[in-house]
Parts: C-alpha cells; structure tokens; sequence
C-alpha cells in the first residue's frame, strides 16, 4: 500500500501479522517539480522479525480510461493498434457494443533504502527512518479529470515500503 501525496500525510500501510507494522509520513501534502519529498518510515516490530532491508519508494502513475459505445450498424470490429499494456474489452447486446480501454503507465519510479539489517532479523523496538527524494524539474502536476460517461484520467504521486 502506498501514502498518496496530496491526500495524507501520513497511513499506515502495511501489518505483518503481529510481528510488526509500517507507516509512512510526508512532511506535507503537495509539492512541486524540483521540490524534495521528505518524510520517514516508522517502523514498530513486536518480536523478533526476520527481514534484510526497508526500502521507501516513490511512484508516479498516470491512468486513463475510455469507453466508447457503436452500434451495430456500422459493423466494424475494434482493432487495437495500441502498445501492449492497454486492455480493452467488449461488452455485447442486441444493438450495442461497448469497448472499454485502459492504460496504466508509470511516469516515475524512485526507491531508497531506509534501513538495512545486515543479521537478517531486526528485534522488537520502534524505529523512525528518514528519507528524501528529489523530484525532477519536468515532472507533471497531480490531476484527476472526469469526462463524458465513464472516461476518466488521472496522474498521482505515491509514498510507500517496499
């Protein structure tokens, strides 16, 4: 799970099993390009857990979606000259077709490791450990847009553990 920038600060995201639980806090909620993102990782193990390395990461994802309906009238069949990682897909009834495309690209990936445990275990205690990331210049503002119908865009930026 991940903290989305703009929208918390600060979430827990992940709880493994009664051994230990995660959150990740941002120093505030919106940030601009060539800004540094800094926050931390807090870290509470309740028994001894086995684990190498926290790892925060900094994700930038942008997301669309686009329905269009035909009728069957113009007897065309959807032929997808789009790059692998769009998914489209087709709903029928007597008179309409439906084709649904979706696409999903990760415009920025950054990861810092946070904390390493170099026996393979980490005992019980609480640990708080910082991070920073610098975003690029060119990097795009947050948006989500909803149009006509179900289309939809959107860009967001995310904090989370790896």
């Amino acid at each position: 799970r991940r903290t989305t920038m703009g929208a918390v600060a600060s979430s827990e995201v992940s709880s493994l099993q009664n051994y230990a639980s995660v959150q990740v806090a941002v120093e505030k909620t919106t940030y601009q390009a060539g800004e540094t993102v800094r926050g931390y990782v807090q870290l509470a193990v309740a028994q001894t857990t086995t684990m190498t390395s926290v790892t925060a990461s900094l994700a930038g994802t942008a997301r669309t979606t686009v329905r269009l309906r035909t009728g069957t009238k113009l007897r065309r069949r959807s032929r997808s000259t789009a790059p692998a990682q769009v998914h489209y897909t087709t709903h029928r009834n007597k008179k309409t077709r439906h084709h649904t495309a979706r696409e999903h690209r990760c415009l920025l990936q950054m990861e810092a490791a946070v904390a390493r445990f170099p026996s393979g275990s980490c005992d019980p205690g609480h640990f708080q450990c910082p991070f920073e990331f610098l975003l690029p210049t060119e990097c795009p503002s947050t948006l989500a847009r909803r149009g006509g119908g179900r289309n939809t865009a959107s860009l967001d930026y995310c904090v989370g553990v790896v």
